[in-house]
């Protein structure tokens, strides 16, 4: 080539299944063309819900020899085995690490040095894979046995709020063993409790099973008239309210000092219908015994109007929330990207923040 002919740049390669940054939502997902036809739309949506379920199919068979094996194990050994394949998660994929230690920044990163972020972190993953291997066997085990291995902290809180007698929503987190705490419910106050979509129909209803074994009631969402008439018979409904769901309606409130969109049903429900919130968490106190724990009795404000009633409410379970996470941080479920919905995305709707004051 001569030298005084003009340079053109070589032609940018992609290759088949690279999609450019900008073609991915914040969530990683492959954005849809822009000129994408209502056609096309619903042709991808079907091929993607096929698609989930041939996923699903396949891991389904996995699932349930992984449960039957671990159901027959001691509980000590199910905890240690699920300990050992925690650490193992952590150490070998990136994915997860990068993941906890962003969300574990955002909330820590200007009070923990590295170091402690980063043993949270893997004691996080630790302690949830320790409640997934444990399940089959406490299942196997069942309610009475299961039972003896939990302890009660603050019960006069959920009776306070029964003597109500308007029933009671019981706020929890993805917090510890959520089901040391639901079983523990279902038992001594005929509690039921409402599953969320996990994104693996599979999993959830794995899961479902073994809540019964154990003798817990579940409704789905989207049963609202069985959740209502739960509550008119004044027994407790447990639900987790601590994540960034973005198909559902919410309230941006502070969570570890930032605005976090927050589930709104809990605290709108108890407003509209009088009800008291109880928030609560399931901790571990070894690998084989549990401590259910209430942190208080809620009730919505009268002095406010009622959207702010049930905004203001939200804000306050969630911070009981918050201050249970920052005491034993490593027992909360860092790998939600907790903070992805900001307020810019969804400027319809609301956010609360408690008055400098408060």
């Amino acid at each position: 080539m001569n030298e005084n002919s003009p340079r053109t740049e070589p032609e940018a390669r992609t290759e088949p299944d690279q999609v450019a940054p900008a073609e991915r939502s914040r969530s990683g997902r492959r954005r849809p063309p822009a000129d994408e036809t209502p056609q096309e739309q619903a042709r991808r949506k079907a091929q993607n819900r096929r698609d989930r379920q041939s996923r699903r199919n396949r891991r389904e068979p996995l699932l349930r020899a992984g449960i039957a094996i671990l159901g027959w194990l001691p509980l000590g050994l199910a905890a240690r085995i699920g300990g050992l394949v925690g650490g193992l998660i952590y150490r070998f994929s990136p994915s997860v690490r990068e993941r906890l230690l962003v969300q574990l920044n955002v909330a820590f990163g200007a009070e923990k040095s590295g170091a402690e972020i980063d043993e949270i972190a893997r004691n996080s993953v630790r302690l949830m894979a320790r409640g997934v291997a444990s399940m089959p066997t406490l299942a196997r085990m069942g309610p009475e046995r299961f039972l003896e291995r939990v302890e009660v902290e603050n019960e006069h809180y959920m009776q306070e709020a029964l003597a109500v007698g308007k029933g009671v929503i019981v706020v929890t987190f993805h917090y510890g063993l959520m089901d040391a705490g639901a079983t523990w419910l279902s038992h001594h106050f005929n509690c039921v409790v409402l599953s969320t979509d996990a994104g693996d129909q599979g999993a959830l209803r794995l899961l479902i099973e073994l809540r019964k074994k154990l003798g817990g009631a579940t409704l789905e969402r989207g049963e609202t008239r069985a959740l209502v008439r739960t509550l008119r018979e004044n027994r407790p409904v447990a639900m987790v309210a601590d994540h960034d769901v973005q198909s559902l309606n919410g309230v941006f409130v502070p969570f570890f000092g930032r605005l976090a969109h927050t589930p709104l049903g809990p605290a709108a429900l108890a407003q509209r219908l009088g009800l008291s919130i109880v928030p609560g968490v399931a901790e571990w106190t070894s690998p084989t015994t549990y401590r259910a724990r209430f942190l208080g009795h809620l009730r919505p404000r009268t002095d406010l109007p009622k959207d702010e009633a049930a905004y203001e409410l939200t804000y306050r379970y969630t911070k009981l929330g918050e201050d249970a996470i920052r005491a034993r941080p490593d027992h909360w479920m860092w790998l939600h990207k907790r903070w992805e919905t900001r307020p810019e995305d969804r400027p319809e709707l609301p956010v609360w923040e408690p008055p400098p004051d408060a």
